[in-house]
């Protein structure tokens, strides 16, 4: 296993973490850089191995694209750039998806020749750092980067090169400029850092392992009570997994002297699937916003056009997860509740604020919107959510499977973890533990951290290798 997907073990914990935030912080100007960029590339390389050449290659080629782009000011040269970043990225992911829909459609055996092709972990994120660095400087947003090692520090700094969140250029840049590392930002850091890896640990793995159980069930051994526990185990899952993974992105990056956008607000606290979307994976959405939704003519165009737009925009975020129907069905379930939201609500989606609709209508559409997102396919999807509904096996055992798995120690992080169902809207954790106060605060967030990182390293020590979920995007 590479340390690109090690976040979590004792070797990245112990060794290169520290190694990396030594050479860093001791370094100034350039030479914060050239660390940064080295140790990414390091990062990258222990993963991917030679698919390391795919990163140097978007480096060397946004760059000088940027460079070029700002000189002449020619539109086709944006196309051309944006247009050879996605050819790259449906290259590794799409093609042999492609290639089996055209096998279907037309008799043929292409799949064949795809089927060996390795996605790059992380190649979803930084393409999409790069095509939005490339409209800000058409935009005239951002200048161009001159230095090819700054820009190459920002497109690979190896926080957030895995599983995001997804930088833009011009939100950062003058921390790579001027990095401003000191020791409130790496205590502060130290503290992000250390809660989300217990979020990972103590919850995301844990419920992790009855999500995996439920799925893992026949259909027809299925009854609704396992079907929910398996669904609702798994939106706790990947809530935990992916912010966990963003806390600890922020957090290394705090300690670097460097600024990461928040990536989630209490996103099941949302009262409309519309507010939902502005709570999760925040990094994405604002990125779907700015470079895709509002090209397209955003609401500007009458309400037809909006909900086209809208469509458009959701097909393309789940394709962007993965190259599956299930994720493209997902995307466009959203997509339409977005809609239908926008038809009944009149704009007003973003106002409402009473618990009640948050769990007779948000969590049960993201619920079942997780069932697309998890299952193994289209049949699997429908299979589980018939189970889920049909009274005729209200009387079912619970599979023995998932009955092992349900342990006292389980239920209780379970419960623990249903808390999020419950969280108010304002800050999280996370961003507490980031931020100062008076002494009585500050003496609170320190035994917090402690305990955190307490637990989080013994757990580290004692567990079995868990992956990100969001590093097969």
């Amino acid at each position: 296993m590479g340390l690109g997907v090690v976040f979590t073990e004792p070797f990245f914990l112990f060794l290169f973490m520290p190694l990396s935030l030594v050479a860093i912080l001791l370094t100034r100007g350039w030479g914060h850089s050239i660390s940064i960029l080295l140790f990414s590339l390091v990062f990258y390389y222990w993963d991917v191995g030679w698919a390391v050449f795919i990163l140097v290659g978007s480096i060397l080629f946004n760059w000088y694209v940027g460079l070029w782009l700002e000189r002449t000011r020619k539109r086709w040269i944006l196309i051309f750039g944006i247009l050879a970043n996605v050819a790259v990225l449906a290259f590794f992911k799409y093609a042999l998806f492609g290639a089996g829909i055209l096998d279907r459609l037309a008799s043929l055996d292409t799949s064949k020749h795809f089927q060996y092709i390795i996605l790059p972990a992380g190649i979803s994120f930084f393409t999409f750092e790069s095509i939005s660095y490339l409209m800000d400087v058409w935009r005239k947003d951002t200048p161009a980067e001159k230095r090819l090692i700054v820009f190459g520090a920002w497109q690979s700094f190896y926080p957030h090169l895995i599983a995001g969140p997804i930088v833009r250029f011009r939100d950062v840049i003058q921390d790579f400029h001027k990095p401003k590392p000191s020791l409130d930002s790496a205590a502060a850091g130290a503290a992000r850092f250390g809660h989300g890896l217990l979020k990972k640990l103590l919850v995301a793995d844990t419920v992790g392992l009855v999500a995996d159980a439920c799925f893992a069930v026949p259909a027809a051994e299925l009854n609704p009570a396992t079907a929910w526990l398996g669904a609702v185990a798994y939106a706790l899952q990947i809530y935990f997994d992916f912010s966990a993974y963003s806390d600890m992105a922020i957090g290394i990056a705090m300690m670097c002297g460097i600024r990461l956008m928040e990536n989630f607000q209490h996103p099941y606290s949302s009262s409309t699937i519309t507010e939902f979307w502005r709570r999760w994976h925040i990094s994405l959405s604002t990125w779907f916003r700015d470079y895709l939704y509002i090209p397209l003519g955003g609401n500007r165009l009458g309400a037809m056009k909006t909900y086209r737009n809208l469509l458009i925009v959701f097909f393309v975020t789940g394709l962007w997860h993965g190259a599956a129907w299930t994720f493209i069905i997902w995307g466009l379930y959203h997509g339409g509740f977005l809609v239908l939201e926008r038809l009944v609500l009149k704009g007003k989606a973003n106002t409402i604020t009473n618990w009640i609709p948050r769990f007779i209508y948000v969590l049960p559409v993201v619920i079942i919107g997780w069932v697309l997102f998890r299952a193994g396919s289209l049949t699997h999807a429908a299979q589980y959510l018939i189970a889920m509904f049909d009274p005729a096996r209200l009387g079912a055992a619970m599979p023995a499977s998932v009955e092992q798995v349900v342990t006292p120690w389980v239920v209780i992080v379970m419960l623990l973890g249903s808390l999020i169902f419950f969280a108010p809207r304002g800050p999280t954790i996370g961003v507490f533990t980031g931020t100062s106060g008076g002494w009585m605060r500050e003496l609170a967030k320190t035994g917090y951290i402690a305990a955190c990182l307490l637990i989080a390293g013994v757990l580290a020590l004692s567990s079995d290798f868990s992956p990100f979920l969001y590093f097969r995007f």
